[in-house]
């Protein structure tokens, strides 16, 4: 009974013990808890710094960059769309020479020819003289009018504009030159774009090429007429025996 109370008078109880411990922890740890605590609050403050610099970043370049691509992703109108607009040879001119940009084939494909297609120059903008001669074709086609694309040809050099015609009125589109030139022949057309020219092309396009489906000579004395360019009529077809007799 006695050892017992001695012993209780020794050691303290196990929960004043735990409690007295918690109240007179060293100093030395406690200065290490307030050196982690502030090491602590220190990354958390840089993480937000760091991810606050992101989100500005990420949209400062979305700032940049989001109109650029609303723009190219917008579609390019239909032919069909841009030739209710342009349903005269006036208003076509003035688009070609608004929107459209002469580059030659070797410095936008880097080959000596190459014939895009109406849909193409319309969403690039940009060709040679081919380009503007069938996308000046596709819109006049539209509204009407009779067209072909020739190509004048003198020396090793050659130039193709488009010829139409409605209700007996010709005219040429040179690249995105509107002109109304009275001539009667091949002959005086070719010489509207080359004085010295050779021969004449009508031209057909096969994939990226340009083919010549009739030609014709620059000779003397000859004056090929324009109703060259159309197939001659058919014949009219005889009518069939009656079978009735009288």
């Amino acid at each position: 009974m006695g050892l017992g109370s001695s012993a209780a008078q020794i050691l303290p109880a196990s929960g004043r013990f735990g409690r007295s411990y918690s109240r007179q922890r060293p100093r030395k740890y406690q200065a290490k808890e307030g050196a982690s605590s502030t090491v602590r609050n220190w990354g958390e403050r840089k993480y937000g710094i760091n991810r606050f610099c992101r989100v500005v970043g990420i949209t400062f370049l979305l700032t940049l960059f989001l109109p650029f691509s609303e723009a190219k992703s917008q579609a390019v109108p239909s032919l069909d769309q841009i030739a209710r607009d342009l349903h005269t040879p006036e208003l076509l001119e003035q688009f070609m020479k608004k929107n459209f940009e002469f580059v030659s084939d070797r410095a936008q494909f880097g080959t000596e020819e190459h014939w895009q297609t109406p849909e193409a120059m319309l969403e690039r903008q940009r060709g040679d003289c081919e380009d503007y001669a069938l996308f000046a074709q596709a819109i006049l086609k539209r509204n009407g009018y009779q067209t072909f694309i020739l190509s004048v040809y003198w020396n090793e050099d050659a130039h193709t504009i488009t010829l139409f015609e409605k209700e007996g009125i010709w005219g040429i589109f040179n690249l995105d030159k509107l002109d109304l030139p009275h001539v009667t022949s091949l002959a005086e057309l070719a010489a509207t774009v080359r004085d010295n020219w050779s021969y004449l092309g009508v031209m057909r396009v096969e994939g990226n090429s340009g083919i010549i489906s009739r030609k014709v000579l620059n000779r003397k004395g000859v004056e090929p007429g324009l109703s060259l360019l159309f197939p001659p009529s058919p014949l009219p077809t005889a009518a069939a025996p009656s079978n009735t007799s009288v």
